[in-house]
């Protein structure tokens, strides 16, 4: 049983990055949608760039294979 937490294979080594970068996403646009101040703006930008950083991060080298 102890194998089996270590191993990636666990809901939350599956499915986490992905929940993570969905809610992260959902907030940006939240952010950009519900605000007319240009801080929350910003916050948005922001919140909508990390998951763009992390589709070119990992999938450039992921197509170069």
């Amino acid at each position: 049983m102890k194998k089996m937490l270590n191993n990636r294979n666990t809901w939350m080594g599956l499915w986490g990055m992905p929940v993570l970068l969905g809610v992260i996403t959902m907030l940006g646009l939240l952010a950009a949608i519900m605000s007319a101040d240009a801080t929350w703006h910003a916050v948005s930008w922001v919140l909508l760039a990390i998951p763009l950083y992390v589709m070119i991060r990992y999938g450039i080298p992921f197509f170069r294979r």
